[in-house]
């Protein structure tokens, strides 16, 4: 049985959303967000994908990703995050609850922590991700 990882992208994130075509989106809702004076919509679209294709579907991704956005994905066991131009593969001790917008608490192995502090360092000064919005690893 192969395994299967599901993932959390905004349309808003990506430089060209025909990338949602080659995935199995198994849900979409549609998001406000409303900062001071200015109201974003956007869809959030949650896609299952096989581990055989992951690897593939992650390096379109770190190209059309926006620099200030990320997606990311989980197979239980693993945390993949995906920013412009990277990607950073955290195992997990814990996968928090699944709510109407994804996952965003995760519990790194204390051997990964590392990698997670590399991928928030990455994230909020290269990828320029605003830190509020970022994934809760704990």
């Amino acid at each position: 049985m192969n395994n299967i990882w599901k993932g959390w992208i905004i349309d808003k994130s990506l430089e060209d959303i025909s990338v949602l075509s080659k995935l199995k989106v198994i849900r979409s809702d549609t998001e406000e967000n409303t900062e001071g004076n200015e109201k974003q919509i956007w869809e959030l679209y949650t896609v299952e994908i096989e581990d055989k294709e992951i690897y593939k579907i992650s390096k379109i991704l770190e190209k059309i990703i926006k620099p200030e956005w990320y997606a990311h994905f989980t197979d239980g066991k693993v945390l993949l995050i995906i920013f412009y131009k990277k990607s950073f593969k955290i195992r997990l001790d814990k996968v928090g609850k699944e709510r109407a917008f994804g996952i965003s608490e995760f519990k790194a192995k204390l051997e990964d922590k590392k990698i997670w502090q590399s991928a928030f360092e990455y994230g909020t000064k290269e990828g320029k991700v605003d830190p509020r919005y970022f994934l809760k690893v704990e």
